[in-house]
């Protein structure tokens, strides 16, 4: 129910914040359950929670949020935005291993 809202709910980047790894635990649960349509939408959804400036301010959770939403958009066959989460992460990604 707190994605009904959107990210213009929340009234500070705190908020936000807390309701990403909200949105992260729940794709995570859903992946556990090979729910992987469900996991995406909590993942994508967590994503739109975070404030300009996140993957320097919100690294891991930024990194991990990408991470999992590409996974389920793989599983998912939804090519294009597969490809948009993978730019991102090579593209802010801090070294090597957080590209794998």
């Amino acid at each position: 129910q707190i994605n009904h809202g959107g990210p213009q709910a929340v009234v500070d980047s705190e908020q936000g914040v807390a309701v990403a790894s909200l949105n992260l635990d729940a794709g995570k649960k859903a992946m556990k359950m090979s729910d992987f349509f469900s996991a995406h939408s909590f993942f994508d959804h967590g994503i739109s929670y975070l404030r300009r400036g996140h993957w320097e301010q919100q690294y891991d959770l930024s990194l991990e949020l990408f991470n999992l939403a590409a996974k389920c958009a793989l599983m998912n066959a939804e090519h294009d935005h597969l490809e948009i989460l993978i730019q991102q992460i090579m593209h802010y990604a801090k070294c090597f291993e957080d590209k794998c």
